[in-house]
């Protein structure tokens, strides 16, 4: 089960065949490099007998999104084949502040040459060229990292327009980014000369866009052909088909065995030395000497490799050897080691009389410049990594820094620019600021305070209208034919005034009970009686009552039925 993801890829992959007759998607074809970018590397270009053939019409696939752009395929020349293949288009997420220049065939004398296409902050009209052709890389004196978090970036070599040389930029520790990976500073060459391409952050392979699986077009349908990508590359795809040439993608390589170390552990091709953070400071020739020594048993060792180190390094698996067994290297890979580019530059000015970084397609004359740059055999037995189990404290890296002053003076600017920040997504604790973003100023507060305005008092809409009470019609008006005679009245004075309300007065009589006579003498006259006044049984006796506000309010109820008020005697008033 170790190398079973590695297998179902594969399986995966070619199950899914083009539906159209004579395409045929590559399981091992290259890359778009506008998507994956080499960050490292040999300038020198090999050239190629045939003529490439003219480009297709490549329809493009559904845009993504709005901030992913298309760039069109190109022709590749692949040497297992024999022929040219078609490396797919792809949707592409630019770096920020960058734009993609791309490449293009072009014919020397040497054969037809790919010139490579770069990200560039400029434009191509903009483009500064230099003739002269880089020096070589310093494998220079490195401290040790801060802390496991940080990856190394080599140092290089930057051309001074103003003094007409090359300074040398040393490397730096730099923090390591889920949400960026780092391309270095590398060169380009073109035919008008060097392009210094600075060191740029880049998205990440699962942000970066849609890449699709180059395709090999049968020759007699290439003029008429309508091809549209269909096989879709995954970033686990994409790791694993380049990890053979991995020393030429440093940065991108140590970032992912920094986060997800696992999964190379499960797949059965952990390299000993990706666990020590000082060797992965090694300059790009130094790696491929220790990268391809260790994949290849038989090869000449480095010459900083000896046995004590050579015995902390596990020897690579079997499934590692199968997969590097018809890996191609680099032109400065030679059979008796790794030699630089001025060795092979000064090799193609001896050989051709040109200072072109082109190998020729001629094989006498490929084969007169091969034999002129690699490096005599030593004579001494080849040591072989035997480590039967990895080393508890890793091994010392070996220095090898020229004693040459003019090569450690400082460098006038800063290294390598911040990762760049994006408002989406901000993992804690990393800081990240774009390196052509310009942060906006704040604005500047107003002297004079203005006016306040008072907000407008929201009436909301009705459905009904609102109710009008309707006026009263105007009373006509009539103009009389002729004057009415005024009406006369008496004045107040001559107006009899009506006589004031006087209520009827009653008396009330006057009851004198009957005494017995004393039985004694008394000194007391006495006095007459009166006889008693003889009345008649139904005559109203007159009484004399108070008068009470009741019975003055309801006197006209009164004297209008006066047998409501009559008095009825009682037994004593008979007596």
């Amino acid at each position: 089960m170790k190398n079973l993801s590695f297998f179902i890829l594969s399986l995966i992959f070619s199950m899914q065949l083009n539906a159209q007759d004579g395409v045929e998607p590559l399981q091992k074809g290259p890359v778009h490099e506008a998507f994956i970018v080499k960050e490292v590397g040999s300038v020198i270009y090999q050239a190629v007998p045939m003529e490439p053939p003219a480009e297709i019409q490549e329809q493009t696939t559904k845009r993504p999104s709005e901030e992913y752009k298309w760039i069109s395929g190109y022709w590749s020349w692949s040497q297992d084949q024999g022929d040219y293949i078609w490396i797919s288009g792809v949707w592409r997420r630019s770096p920020p502040g960058h734009q993609w220049i791309k490449g293009h065939w072009q014919h020397f004398d040497e054969g037809w040459v790919w010139i490579h296409g770069f990200w560039s902050t400029n434009d191509i009209s903009t483009l500064q060229y230099i003739d002269e052709a880089p020096k070589d890389p310093i494998d220079e004196k490195v401290v040790p990292a801060p802390s496991s978090d940080y990856f190394w970036v080599n140092g290089y070599w930057e051309y001074d327009f103003t003094d007409k040389e090359y300074e040398w930029i040393r490397g730096k520790w730099q923090p390591f980014d889920a949400s960026w990976i780092y391309v270095p500073a590398h060169y380009i060459w073109r035919q008008e000369g060097y392009v210094f391409v600075d060191g740029f952050w880049d998205w990440p392979l699962d942000e970066r866009g849609v890449a699709y699986a180059s395709v090999q077009i049968d020759p007699s349908i290439r003029a008429n052909v309508v091809f549209e990508p269909s096989v879709v590359l995954s970033s686990e795809y994409m790791i694993q088909h380049l990890f053979p040439c991995w020393p030429s993608y440093p940065c991108l390589y140590h970032t992912h065995y920094h986060f997800y170390p696992h999964l190379w552990i499960d797949w059965g091709v952990f390299v000993p030395w990706w666990g020590w953070d000082m060797w992965w400071t090694f300059a790009w020739g130094d790696q491929w000497a220790l990268w391809w020594w260790w994949s290849h048993p038989g090869f000449v060792h480095p010459f900083w490799i000896d046995a004590l180190l050579a015995g902390d390094l596990l020897p690579p698996s079997n499934f590692v050897l199968k997969m590097m067994k018809d890996v191609e290297p680099p032109a400065n890979v030679t059979e008796n080691g790794v030699v630089p580019d001025s060795v092979i530059l000064d090799a193609i000015e001896d050989v051709l009389d040109s200072k072109k970084p082109i190998l020729p397609s001629d094989p006498r004359q490929r084969k007169e410049i091969m034999d002129q740059i690699t490096p005599p055999a030593s004579g001494m037995p080849t040591l072989k990594p035997s480590a039967e189990k990895a080393p508890t404290t890793p091994p010392a890296k070996p220095n090898f820094e020229p004693e040459d002053s003019e090569h450690k003076r400082p460098p006038r600017r800063a290294i390598i620019p911040v990762a760049p920040k994006t408002p989406e997504r901000k993992p804690p604790g990393l800081q990240r600021v774009p390196p052509t973003r310009v942060r906006p100023q704040r604005p500047q507060r107003p002297q004079v305070r203005p006016q306040r305005v008072p907000p407008t008092r929201y009436v909301p809409p009705s459905s009904r209208r609102p109710y009008q009470p309707t006026r009263p019609p105007a009373r006509p008006h009539y103009e009389p034919s002729r004057p009415r005679p005024q009406p006369s009245y008496p004045s107040p004075s001559t107006r009899p005034r009506p006589r004031p309300y006087q209520p009827p007065t009653q008396s009330y009589p006057q009851y004198r009970p009957s005494r017995p006579a004393p039985s004694g003498p008394s000194e007391i006259p006495s006095t007459p009686q009166r006889a008693p006044t003889q009345q008649r049984y139904g005559s109203t006796p007159e009484v004399n009552y108070p008068q009470t506000p009741m019975q003055l309010q309801h006197q006209d109820r009164i004297m209008t039925n006066p047998q409501n008020q009559i008095h009825r005697p009682s037994e004593i008033d008979r007596y």
